[in-house]
Parts: structure tokens; C-alpha cells; sequence
């Protein structure tokens, strides 16, 4: 028992795999300079995406909205597909379901990714690589990117990239995936940009929620505040006024959960303040109010920094930046744990209402 114990018992058992290791060393330095024959040596895993968050309801017109996509991506004919519609009609989420469903039933690959306004070609490649699994090389051009992540995805074949609100026109040959290399699956909020520049052979117009999956969402989730009769009638005129666009639906909902007749009514005048509008100014008019109805400077602050960064930020992460940003709402806070405990309250009051 040297040393109390840490000292190995065994030397030989140690010893024999090091010795067996040091001959083969040079064997497999032979081996591999005679014809370079391994490239690497492992393959790394691509982080998982999660396709639809918890509480995800899949109403009967996007089941059948997914399943005609389905068919088409079935399709071995059909490689460009193209969503189009409203800017708040529920595009990104009807992507996630797709993308489980070509995982589930297809067995694809799917690389899903947001295309932000202005984004450049080098950054899509590299969400596109990590996605897939490869690594590609960083001091190689945008021309040797998209021959590298060409290659593999026809190596690999099974794959479904989908580029989620294109504003503009991506060369896809320039990004890496010319036609007939994989299925590709845009959404836009233009037709005329997915069938003129992208080529797209399909293209599907996704709809506003009808009267009946807008009022089964909104009464999901307001609950049991509709068993009061006065606030049931006002939420039965809020929900007819609803547009059918899902963001508008839930924002709303949530805003108006647990309140009180005078709040619905407010709500509703809103409504009808804007017949006339827009669809998409009605639904910023909604976020607007369910925004003004934030408790204090902080948790806006929050949410606007929520904003900014999108819908690719954990909590850990926000977390990191409200904390190094040095914002008012750690005003008087000394340790790590009571500044977490301040940031996740705050967070538990801007969800309520967004």
C-alpha cells in the first residue's frame, strides 16, 4: 500500500498496452503516408435541433399542410420546395414539424436553419456544415467551402437542408447545394422570390388559422378564465377579431390570462381600433400592447434584448450578456446566485405575457 494507495498495483497491466502502442505507431505512420488512405479518423455528431416546443398544437390545417409537403419531399423528381406567406402566419414553426416528420418518416438528415436579413454566404455554409457534421476548413474561400460541403452532401445523400424567411436571393450553387444535390426547403414571405430566383418546383401559400383552431388556441390558453360569463362574451368577440395568425393569438392570450373584465374590454377596443389595418400591423399592434403591459423598465429592458438576439438564445446565454451588459436590473446584487435568482424572476414575469 505505497503511497496510502493512489499508486497503480499493477505495473505490467499499465506497461504492455504502452508498449503495444509505441510499436504500432510507426506502422501507422507507414501506412497512412503510402496513400493517405484515412482522412480523419471519427466523425463527430451534429447537434440535435429541437423541431417543436413543448405544448406545440398541430391544428388540422397544418396537418395537412405537412403532409402535402411530405409528399413532395417524397418525391424523387422534386428537390426545391418553396413556403410562403404572412410574416407572423406560422412559416417557422410549420418548418420544425416538416423537419421531424422528414427525419421520422423519410429518414433525412435536416439542417434547419434561420436566414437573418442581410446574412452572408460564408455564415450560412457554416451553419450548413455543422449541422450536416463536417468541419470545414476555415482559411479555404466561399468557392472551396461549396465544393468541400458539396461533396459531402452527395456522399451522404439522405439530406434536407431548409432555409427558413429568405429575404433576397441566394445563389444555392454558391452556397454549396446545386440543384439535385439534396432537397432544399425555403419559406419566404414572397412567392415571386421563390419561383423566379430560387427556381422552386412547388410552392405552397400557408394560410391564417381558421375561426374554429383560432378559437380552440386562444381558449387553450386563457382556460378557465372564459367560465365567467361576462369575460367568455368579450373573449368570444377578441377571438373572432384575431386574424387567424397564430403569434397574434398567443401573445394576446397570454397578455389577457388571469385578468380582470376591464382588461378584456381594454383589449378588445383595441381590436376594433385597428379594423381597417393590415394583417401584419394588427399583429404588431398586439405585441405592442401585450409589451406596454410588461411590469417595470426591467423586464422590458429584458424583453428587448430577448428581441435582439432572436429566437437562437438559451437562457444561460441571456443570462451572460443582461449580466456583462452591467443593466440596472443587478443594481444592488453581490453574488452570481442572487443576480441568477433576480434574472429568472424577471424572465418568469416577461413570459407571462410574451
Amino acid at each position: 500500500m505505497c503511497f496510502y494507495g493512489f499508486c497503480p498495483k499493477n505495473f505490467i497491466a499499465c506497461y504492455s498496452p504502452s508498449k503495444r502502442a509505441t510499436e504500432l505507431a510507426p506502422t501507422i505512420i507507414e501506412e497512412i503516408e503510402k496513400g493517405n488512405q484515412f482522412r480523419s479518423v471519427s466523425y463527430s455528431n451534429p447537434p440535435q435541433d429541437t423541431w417543436t416546443k413543448p405544448g406545440y398544437r398541430a391544428f388540422e390545417s397544418r396537418i395537412s399542410f405537412a403532409n402535402q409537403i411530405m409528399e413532395e419531399l417524397a418525391d424523387s423528381n422534386i428537390y426545391v420546395i418553396g413556403i410562403y406567406g404572412l410574416p407572423v402566419v406560422g412559416k417557422s414553426t410549420l418548418t420544425k414539424q416538416v423537419a421531424r416528420l422528414a427525419k421520422e418518416k423519410l429518414l433525412l438528415d435536416v439542417a434547419s436553419i434561420e436566414v437573418k436579413q442581410n446574412a452572408d454566404v460564408e455564415t450560412i455554409q457554416k451553419q450548413i456544415a455543422e449541422k450536416v457534421g463536417l468541419k470545414l476548413d476555415e482559411s479555404m474561400s466561399i468557392s472551396g467551402r461549396a465544393c468541400s460541403l458539396s461533396a459531402y452532401i452527395k456522399n451522404k445523400k439522405n439530406i434536407l437542408v431548409i432555409l427558413d424567411d429568405v429575404w433576397e436571393l441566394i445563389d444555392l450553387e454558391n452556397l454549396g447545394l446545386p440543384f439535385g444535390i439534396c432537397k432544399v426547403l425555403l419559406t419566404s414571405r414572397k412567392r415571386d422570390l421563390l419561383s423566379s430566383e430560387f427556381g422552386t418546383q412547388k410552392e405552397f401559400l400557408l394560410e391564417v388559422l381558421t375561426k374554429e383552431e383560432t378559437w380552440s388556441l386562444f381558449g387553450n390558453i386563457v382556460a378557465d378564465d372564459v367560465k365567467d360569463l361576462d369575460i367568455q362574451e368579450v373573449a368570444i368577440e377578441v377571438a373572432k377579431r384575431r386574424a387567424g395568425l397564430p403569434i397574434w393569438v398567443v401573445t394576446l392570450a397570454k397578455a389577457l390570462k388571469g385578468g380582470n373584465i376591464h382588461t378584456w374590454k381594454e383589449a378588445l377596443r383595441l381590436q376594433k381600433r385597428c379594423e381597417g389595418k393590415e394583417m401584419q400591423e394588427k399583429a404588431y399592434s398586439g405585441i405592442e400592447w401585450s409589451y406596454d403591459r410588461l411590469e417595470d423598465e426591467e423586464v422590458k429592458s429584458l424583453f428587448r434584448i430577448c428581441g435582439m438576439l432572436g429566437g437562437d438564445c438559451f437562457l444561460d446565454d441571456l443570462f451572460k450578456y443582461t449580466k456583462g451588459l452591467g443593466l440596472s436590473l443587478f443594481e444592488g446584487i453581490n453574488t452570481m446566485e442572487e443576480a441568477r435568482s433576480r434574472f429568472h424572476a424577471l424572465v418568469g414575469k416577461m413570459t407571462l405575457v410574451s
